[in-house]
């Protein structure tokens, strides 16, 4: 499956995630990898498996792994699981400020696919057991069943979702480039005009800003429920509504204006 060929490569395999790692059996009985999980699964472990499914052999046998794992699966501690998933991004993005990667990591640095994601699973561990409505394989639509049940806002929805799909875009056009496994915006100004022009940007400057501002506004989601532990509750139900008007916009809004100029803003909007 990961051979190179001239066509390129069917799927990228990483043989060490299984149980036990490099120590363990390349393959394992649906008896034997259940009490694995039940025993010994990590967090990542069981936010890998929120997104599993079942694609080739009996679809039957993997869709009934499945439903024997989900109660492992969700059997977590909230506070616990926030922790982790903390604890993980935390040493990914290290990682990336000691390679000297900081600006333009479009997978995992800060307002990234990974926040999107990290905040997403850990919402479904976080309310799965009392709401099973929450439960998806697609992030998309788990964020959409999120908002539904009112574990997060409308505005951090759009936030959430748009940038999902913005930064998503980015990463193809960016793997299309070399055909290569590329999460990093290119340095290079004329590399960057070209990415730009491929999205239907006018130049670099304006794609950079849209990109930085899908950004700001995924992190400080990510920093609400990961780094701060909130529950999904507006911090100040009267410039909430400023999302509404602002749209995407609320993100640089934030950083010019104070609370109070935000509350008369707001009137003045209503009025």
């Amino acid at each position: 499956l990961a051979e190179a060929t001239d066509l390129g490569i069917a799927y990228r395999v990483d043989m060490r995630l299984r149980p036990w790692g490099k120590s363990g059996a390349l393959v394992t009985t649906c008896d034997a990898y259940v009490e694995y999980i039940k025993r010994h699964g990590r967090l990542s472990e069981k936010e890998a498996l929120i997104k599993a499914r079942p694609i080739a052999g009996s679809l039957q046998v993997g869709r009934g792994l499945l439903e024997r794992l989900t109660p492992f699966i969700y059997d977590v501690d909230p506070e616990d699981a926030r922790l982790g998933v903390q604890e993980m991004k935390q040493k990914i993005e290290q990682r990336l400020v000691q390679q000297g990667k900081v600006w333009g990591e479009v997978k995992a640095g800060q307002g990234s696919i990974r926040d999107v994601e990290f905040v997403t699973q850990f919402l479904q561990l976080k309310f799965a057991r009392q709401d099973p409505g929450v439960r998806s394989i697609n992030t998309l639509d788990a964020l959409v069943r999120l908002v539904d049940f009112d574990h997060i806002h409308a505005d951090e929805y759009r936030h959430l979702s748009s940038g999902y799909i913005f930064l998503r875009t980015i990463e193809h056009a960016l793997q299309l480039m070399n055909n290569q496994p590329e999460h990093s915006l290119p340095s290079s100004p004329r590399e960057l005009d070209w990415l730009a022009q491929r999205l239907d940007f006018p130049g670099r400057q304006q794609f950079v800003a849209h990109y930085e501002q899908h950004g700001r506004a995924i992190r400080r989601i990510y920093e609400k429920y990961i780094a701060r532990g909130e529950e999904g509750k507006a911090a100040d139900p009267q410039t909430h509504g400023l999302d509404t008007h602002l749209g995407s916009a609320i993100a640089s809004y934030r950083e010019l204006f104070s609370e109070e100029q935000a509350r008369r803003h707001l009137q003045l909007f209503d009025k």
